[in-house]
């Protein structure tokens, strides 16, 4: 069933309520872990490896992501995805994380911190960078 322009089983979330309910769906073709991005530029899409630009902002874009200890995109730092991808581009990689564009410019200006308190837990916190994003559901 294609139910979108990039192939998907699914649809990107609009809300945070959807994207939870995509995270426990764990369909096909979602990215959901550090492993499935890195299959996704370099081995499933030629277009984004053959292009040295791109490959090396997907590079930076891996180096800030975070994915939920269970599994499904946390947070991360969009500057070189929005600086050297096209726009077709940049919304593929934010529907496979399971994000629509319109979530994704929502969430911008959030990044994952620990609490002051310490410990593993974190939550979105104000970034001074608004290329940050940040998910509340996902960010442990």
């Amino acid at each position: 069933m294609n139910l979108n322009k990039f192939n998907l089983n699914f649809k990107p979330a609009d809300t945070i309520e959807e994207f939870e309910e995509l995270i426990k769906n764990k369909p096909n073709g979602l990215i959901y872990n550090i492993q499935d991005l890195q299959r996704f530029y370099k081995e499933d899409n030629e277009r984004f490896i053959n292009d040295n630009k791109i490959k090396k902002a997907m590079q930076d874009f891996e180096k800030s992501v975070s994915f939920s200890s269970n599994g499904g995109f946390c947070s991360g730092n969009f500057e070189s995805l929005e600086e050297n991808l096209t726009y077709r581009q940049l919304e593929e990689v934010c529907a496979r994380l399971g994000i629509s564009m319109r979530l994704c410019e929502e969430r911008k200006g959030f990044r994952c911190e620990e609490y002051p308190s310490g410990g593993d837990i974190k939550r979105c916190m104000p970034s001074p960078n608004n290329s940050d994003v940040c998910f509340p559901c996902s960010c442990q």
